[in-house]
């Protein structure tokens, strides 16, 4: 998968959100809908992404989060709404 922008006309995403393995990915833009809140988040070897933009709408997380072994990934401003 190299993004999910066709996945813009989303409404809502709720529970958990776990991408992984996605070698090309190289953008989150499109999961907006994701939040306000998740149960979980997962993000794991997906070498291409640089940052999470696109999960600025996610607030509150209520289990469980991994967000590991992403070669690429500077930063995760995209999360600073989380409270």
């Amino acid at each position: 998968m190299l993004s999910f922008e066709d996945l813009h006309h989303l409404e809502k995403i709720e529970r958990s959100l776990i991408i992984v393995y996605n070698d090309q990915l190289a953008s989150l833009k499109g999961l907006e809908a994701a939040g306000p809140e998740l149960r979980q988040l997962v993000i794991f070897e997906d070498n291409q992404l640089t940052n999470l933009d696109g999960l600025e709408n996610i607030q509150r997380l209520s289990s469980f989060v991994n967000i590991s072994s992403n070669a690429s990934l500077e930063n995760v401003d995209a999360l600073e709404n989380l409270q």
